[in-house]
């Protein structure tokens, strides 16, 4: 009988304290993780935005034709996908070249936009949430020509390392 009356004791007791322990909250779930199939949609014609820079458009074509160099130093089986469509790399520099070409081509700077939606396929990142925020971010590695020694060219040699100089491996990014 006394082990029935220790037991019923631990059993009250352990219901009891068993209301005064908490567990630690359990942190969100993580996003659901997005295959590169879904990174990317296909805009519709009457979705697409009005492309806007602070930069004159002549700038956007020498980025093209910069991507269009860039592709075609690429093996020609490299495939991109873009949402659900593939693009070969002869493709990708070919629409480089033809974007070069409709900026070149529009005297007046009115008409490339429109031309952009009619004739190419335009995709929108899915984001990091409802409103399809995305963050670009990038990195510019300058080369700076110089000589310890002056000559004709450059006539302020550098004598010594400047002291607020940054060292930074970008290979890490």
């Amino acid at each position: 009988m006394r082990n029935f009356y220790a037991l019923a004791a631990v059993s009250l007791a352990s219901i009891a304290f068993k209301g005064c322990v908490t567990a630690p909250p359990q942190p969100p779930p993580p996003p659901p993780l997005v295959s590169r199939f879904q990174a990317l949609i296909r805009v519709s014609s009457a979705e697409i935005p009005k492309f806007q820079d602070d930069l004159h458009r002549w700038t956007l074509r020498d980025a093209a034709l910069q991507s269009k160099a860039y592709y075609e130093t690429l093996p020609s089986n490299q495939l991109f996908v873009l949402g659900h469509d593939s693009y070969t790399v002869k493709e990708m520099a070919s629409s480089m070249a033809y974007l070069a070409r409709i900026i070149e081509g529009d005297v007046s700077g009115g008409t490339w936009q429109s031309k952009l939606a009619d004739e190419f396929a335009i995709y929108q990142s899915i984001g990091t949430d409802d409103q399809r925020t995305v963050t670009f971010t990038s990195y510019f590695e300058p080369t700076i020509p110089a000589r310890p020694t002056r000559d004709e060219v450059y006539q302020y040699p550098f004598y010594a390392r400047p002291r607020d100089l940054l060292d930074v491996d970008l290979v890490q990014f």
